[in-house]
């Protein structure tokens, strides 16, 4: 079975071709007529089609820039919004943004911090050193 309509339109050609061409099969007139009738509006539907893919293919396109001027126009829209109510204002879901807020934290991250803060402070080496006197003679 074919695959493509112009299989069915040069298949179609041929036969009625040859049978205008046969003296013998001029019987089968009005069915040439007929199938001459549906090749042409075959054809012309082919053409109509492959109009309206172009059609479908600028419309595309148009889409497709249209949605990437909008996002570049909404990301301008929404900057100037986080300009005029600043970054952390709860105003800012209106507009579907986020409003930046602080992390919370544990109660042992923060121990930790403290930690390593106090540690920090005690200088390069906090272990105590063993005495002087408990080492052995030096001479």
């Amino acid at each position: 079975m074919a695959s493509s309509y112009e299989f069915y339109l040069k298949h179609w050609s041929e036969l009625e071709a040859n049978v205008a061409a046969d003296p013998e099969l001029a019987f089968l007139g009005p069915k040439r007529a007929e199938l001459a009738a549906e090749e042409k509006g075959l054809r012309e539907a082919l053409d109509r089609q492959a109009a309206r893919k172009v059609e479908m293919h600028e419309a595309t396109r148009e889409l497709e820039a249209r949605v990437a001027r909008g996002n570049q126009l909404m990301v301008q829209i929404h900057d100037l919004i986080r300009g005029y109510y600043g970054r952390e204002a709860e105003k800012l879901g209106l507009f579907r943004l986020q409003p930046r807020r602080p992390k919370p934290t544990s109660a042992a991250v923060k121990a930790a911090r403290k930690a390593k803060k106090e540690k920090s402070e005690l200088g390069p080496n906090p272990n105590p050193t063993a005495a002087a006197e408990t080492d052995g003679p030096t001479t």
